[in-house]
């Protein structure tokens, strides 16, 4: 025992040795990171005031914080640190709500897709009319058929589940479910068809599903946020589902859904509260579309963005009375709905269209105004710059009341160069392109070679206080 308790100390020591004298050598030869920058558009005396912070590392042992003026990126500088232990940079994600319904898609198995414990829809495809298809369909052959779903279903075969993020601890009450399901009775459209391609195996197993439909409707979805009690829901419904909702309490609109947080010395537990389930704002569906809610800072105020008549809205909705408290156009092509989700800080939200046209507004005790508006796009672009990824769901912002900064990471290699703009209420003031010394490390061949920015705030600014 003593023997092998030896040589577990020895193999440690030398493991800690090895690893020690790597990060002194990359210490010593690979910390001298540098940035440089080269002009787009503008003067780069417009992002005076403006402080990059990169982080980068190798491995997920190795870690690298450049900080340098967005001017000034010649001035960078940078503090290494080796971790033994693996960093931990992923961020959990937010407790969420999902109602699934596909008309279009698929499904594939090594299995049997149609086995005995599906129970009417899987990952939110209809399967009865799917059973029907298999019946006719023998061994090693695949078939086509046209279904219309309300000779299967009362109502829409949705798929339910709720997340609570990556560490957590979750009691499911049995009758959940079925307190959730019984609120959201959601009628089946009368002229709702759809197409399936099943195929089987020689075994006679169905292997895969393929479903497609040219129901004006399309796919149904919900949209939520997370508000720490409870979840403040809608849906994405196009206008062939306004009757689906005729027998949900209130009708169409915004629903909350409480939950309950309960620490122990273990771990977390949610008690979701399925019997206190309630629609807290009703809207006319017929006249109105909802694209996105969100919870501002303040924690008090639910903002969501309808579609009505082909222009964009956002609208506020006090928590405390649940009252509307604004409504505000947004400029811009949302028919299509949110490319990206709309960008909520401390004390401005960034929408943007599909077409890069953004709208910046300021936030304050929950009532927004109208700043900024532009559009994310370079005045003169060059066959070098025409491609650059000028806007990300990961972007990183800042605002200081009178530019608003955006940078975003570019590089098929997830390298860490990346593109600033920054406006004022003149329009786009400065574009420029920053590459940092360690991008050549991106591609590497061999994976634990690749030097990366961080999986979550690799990239951060920040505009100097008055």
């Amino acid at each position: 025992m003593k023997k092998s308790i030896a040589v577990l100390l020895v193999l440690l020591l030398c493991s800690v040795t090895l690893f020690s004298v790597s990060a002194a050598r990359i210490n010593r030869t690979e910390d001298q990171v540098s940035v440089s920058a080269q002009t787009l558009a503008g003067d780069p005396a417009a992002a005076a005031g403006l402080t990059v912070t990169e982080q980068t590392m190798m491995n997920y042992h190795l870690l690298w914080q450049t900080v340098f003026a967005a001017d000034d990126p010649a001035g960078a500088d940078t503090d290494f640190s080796f971790h033994l232990n693996q960093l931990q940079t992923v961020s959990s994600s937010r407790a969420r709500i999902e109602f699934r319904f596909n008309l279009n898609g698929g499904i594939s198995s090594s299995g049997d897709i149609l086995s005995d414990e599906r129970d009417g829809v899987y990952t939110g495809f209809p399967l009865l009319p799917a059973k029907d298809l298999a019946e006719k369909t023998a061994p090693g052959e695949t078939k086509k058929g046209s279904y219309r779903l309300a000779d299967y279903y009362d109502t829409l075969p949705y798929e339910l589940d709720l997340y609570f993020g990556n560490d957590y601890s979750f009691v499911y009450y049995d009758d959940l479910e079925q307190q959730i399901r019984s609120y959201f009775r959601l009628g089946v459209p009368e002229d709702l068809v759809v197409e399936i391609e099943l195929k089987k195996d020689p075994q006679g197993r169905t292997v895969s599903l393929d479903y497609s439909s040219d129901f004006e409707g399309g796919d149904l979805w919900a949209l939520c946020t997370d508000a720490g009690d409870g979840f403040y829901f809608s849906f994405y419904l196009p206008s062939a589902f306004d009757s689906s909702f005729a027998e949900v309490p209130g009708g169409f609109g915004i629903y909350y859904l409480p939950f309950e947080r309960v620490d122990d010395t273990d771990s977390t537990v949610y008690t979701v509260r399925g019997d206190q389930l309630s629609t807290i704002y009703q809207i006319d569906p017929a006249t109105a579309q909802v694209l996105n809610l969100q919870l501002l800072p303040d924690g008090e105020t639910l903002a969501f963005f309808t579609l009505e008549e082909g222009r964009c809205w956002l609208n506020t909705l006090s928590l405390g009375d649940n009252s509307l408290r604004q409504r505000i156009e947004i400029e811009g092509d949302f028919t299509n709905g949110f490319f990206y989700d709309p960008r909520i800080e401390d004390d401005f939200m960034l929408v943007c269209d599909g077409n890069n046209h953004f709208t910046l507004l300021e936030l304050e005790e929950g009532r927004c105004s109208v700043a900024l508006t532009g559009d994310l796009a370079l005045p003169d672009p060059t066959p070098e710059s025409e491609n650059l990824l000028l806007f990300s769901f990961d972007s990183a912002l800042a605002y200081d009341g009178a530019r608003l900064a955006i940078a975003t990471f570019n590089d098929s290699f997830r390298s860490a160069n990346f593109c600033l703009l920054v406006y004022d209420r003149s329009g786009l003031v400065y574009a420029g392109f920053y590459q940092h010394s360690q991008s050549q490390y991106a591609g590497a061949a061999d994976a634990n070679s690749r030097c990366v920015p961080t999986d979550n705030d690799g990239l951060r600014i920040d505009f100097e206080s008055a």
